[in-house]
């Protein structure tokens, strides 16, 4: 993850010994550049040297004529003094905000290592104590590498699959099981039975005890509209036997009729087999 305003000398254990080892022209830390100098041993880092030679072929300091970088000579005796110095890993701030105001010792969660300068990329590398991106999208919650674990138990935006086979935002996971789960249970507002949601409305459609409905004679005549938990003792009730009579009536005539056109469909097949012989 990227680090805001880091600054090399923050990690120094020893921080008046940065001058020593700052060029005088950026007074950056040579931290992972080259050093070179003159004839005259004026030195500063690769970079200031390279950009200086782009207008002039001089040395900065004393002026004597510099072609090229390859006229200079290489420092390595001040690299290596330089990469001997003890740093502090930058893991041992909070939340790595170097070189402003916000820069701040962990001293309960950072990291302890001390280490010399040339061994600092590969002790940062392998740190347990850096920060890290939580992995669950949108969280900006920032982590340490061996609290990621522990984050995750708590994360409002890991995901969780409901038992509707849904992924949900732990966040908003009691309020979806709670309300809007199709397999979650609610309480009928009706019977108070306790009922899968995605059955409560064939429930109350075709189940509920306490729900009015219109008598099963409805079409033939009767009006009444009653609890479905009273729906059986009011069709034995005596006031329906001149549904049954006209309901029986109504079917004897459906089967007049359907007998009549049995006929007429027989004397129909005759007529078609004739038709047929005499086409023969």
């Amino acid at each position: 993850m990227e680090h805001i305003n880091y600054s090399f000398i923050d990690l120094l254990v020893d921080k008046e010994k940065g001058e020593e080892f700052s060029c005088k022209i950026c007074t950056e830390l040579i931290f992972g550049v080259k050093v070179f100098q003159c004839k005259e041993g004026h030195w500063f880092c690769n970079k200031c040297w390279e950009k200086s030679l782009s207008k002039k072929s001089e040395c900065m300091q004393c002026k004597c004529h510099v072609g090229s970088i390859n006229d200079l000579s290489r420092l390595r005796y001040l690299e290596n003094k330089f990469e001997e110095l003890k740093v502090r890993c930058r893991n041992s701030f909070n939340n790595n905000k170097l070189g402003n105001k916000l820069l701040k010792k962990d001293e309960e969660k950072g990291c302890k290592s001390i280490v010399n300068v040339d061994k600092l990329n590969l002790h940062i590398n392998e740190c347990p104590h850096q920060h890290t991106k939580c992995p669950n999208e949108p969280c900006q919650i920032i982590p340490r590498k061996n609290e990621l674990i522990e984050h995750d138990k708590i994360c409002h935006y890991k995901k969780l699959v409901c038992e509707c086979n849904e992924s949900i935002f732990r966040i908003s996971f009691e309020l979806h099981r709670d309300i809007f789960c199709k397999k979650g249970t609610m309480e009928c507002g009706k019977c108070k039975i306790i009922i899968e949601r995605n059955k409560m409305e064939n429930h109350l459609s075709d189940d509920c005890p306490e729900i009015f409905v219109p008598c099963t004679f409805k079409k033939h005549g009767c009006r009444a509209i009653i609890k479905r938990s009273n729906l059986n003792d009011h069709l034995h009730s005596g006031t329906h036997i001149a549904y049954i009579a006209k309901i029986i009536e109504e079917q004897e005539n459906q089967i007049i009729e359907l007998r009549e056109n049995q006929k007429n469909l027989a004397s129909e097949i005759l007529l078609l087999r004739d038709n047929i012989k005499s086409i023969k």
